[in-house]
């Protein structure tokens, strides 16, 4: 896919930014699934005897499944099984969603209908697998604001690893230093940054640490917040 005729700029400090693309991160971002993700990983692991924590789950927040496996099994050796975490995590999703739809972020759709009108394209870019993906758009249609779905399992290595950020550049035809990432945590924050984009950090159950911090992200309180970044500035 080629980049959009319109390049939207930015004037932040002094110095001008162009904006080719702007890329989505999916759960925690524009959906409220981390909650639901954590209750399932902490009920479920401790009936089976594996004393998972919240703390343990916030850690793996954003990370590829691979990556999350390999956490995991380092705790925990060979008593993880991680399809068995996988399918639990699924049944709580699709129960809380077969009764009240996909659980949307507060301002995605008024931040979505704002970048569409500055013709802007957009893409998702998740360290969720295509299947989890497949399954969300069974209950809503804000994918459909979407250029591109891009999901963890196209690329070798997840966040917060560069690929999947390199990779939707390289996709959506654009250059990754004019691309601007909107992410909620630290692993996402880290995977974008050293794809040398623009990010966006909208905390969601972690705030921003030292070490996200010493990557300079644009750090605002919610999805209404973030608006500001992109209004009032130029198409050219």
């Amino acid at each position: 896919m080629q980049s959009s005729f319109f390049s939207f700029i930015v004037r932040t400090l002094g110095v001008i930014f162009v904006i080719e693309a702007v890329f989505f991160d999916m759960d925690g971002l524009m959906l409220d699934t981390e909650p639901i993700t954590i209750q399932a990983k902490v009920i479920e692991g401790n009936k089976i005897g594996l004393p998972i924590t919240e703390a343990m789950v916030r850690d793996t927040i954003g990370m590829s499944q691979k990556n999350v496996d390999q956490y995991y099994h380092h705790l925990f050796g060979d008593k993880y099984h991680h399809q068995y975490f996988i399918e639990k995590r699924r049944e709580y999703l699709f129960h809380y969603m077969e009764e009240h739809g996909l659980p949307l972020k507060k301002g995605l759709i008024p931040l979505l209908e704002l970048l569409k009108s500055k013709h802007l394209p957009l893409a998702v870019v998740t360290s969720s697998t295509k299947e989890i993906l497949a399954q969300y758009q069974k209950y809503g249609t804000v994918f459909e604001y979407f250029d591109r779905l891009i999901t963890g399992d196209e690329v070798k290595e997840g966040k917060p690893n560069p690929d999947v950020y390199l990779y939707a550049a390289k996709v959506m035809g654009v250059d990754p230093k004019n691309c601007v990432v909107l992410e909620d945590s630290k692993n996402g924050i880290i995977s974008a940054s050293k794809a040398g984009m623009q990010v966006l950090m909208i905390p969601d159950l972690i705030m921003p640490d030292e070490e996200v911090l010493s990557y300079h992200p644009k750090i605002y309180s919610s999805l209404e917040a973030a608006m500001e970044y992109f209004q009032d500035n130029e198409i050219a």
